[in-house]
């Protein structure tokens, strides 16, 4: 079925590969974030050996369809360095950065120090 669906919208290349493909779907599982009381579950979706793997785009473009209202999501790091920067900081002492999976490269030399 994922292979016609994936011709009927001209996705030729890609229907050739999901025979190839271990698994035809993809795998949500759940984590508990304990610094976040009001929001503990977090829902992580891989398509580790999935055909989806084979063309992230498809499953990028799809997601961003979503409207999700997270009161902790950062867009990018810039946003994070900014705050830094230029925020309140007085009163933080510290803050817990939960970073899993970072595919990209973000060229600032404040970020570069932090290797």
């Amino acid at each position: 079925m994922a292979v016609a669906v994936l011709q009927d919208l001209n996705l030729e290349r890609l229907s050739f590969s999901v025979p190839k493909a271990q698994s035809l779907e993809i795998n949500p599982f759940f984590t508990i974030k304990t610094l976040k009381p009001n929001l503990p579950f977090r829902t992580i979706i891989t398509e580790r050996d999935s055909w989806w793997k084979l063309d992230p785009r498809f499953l990028k473009g799809h997601l961003k369809q979503l409207r999700i209202q997270d009161p902790f999501k950062v867009e990018n790091v810039g946003a994070v360095v900014q705050f830094l920067q230029e925020g309140e900081t007085d009163f933080c002492k510290g803050f817990s950065i939960d970073v899993e999976d970072m595919f990209f490269f973000y060229p600032n030399p404040w970020a570069a120090r932090m290797r």
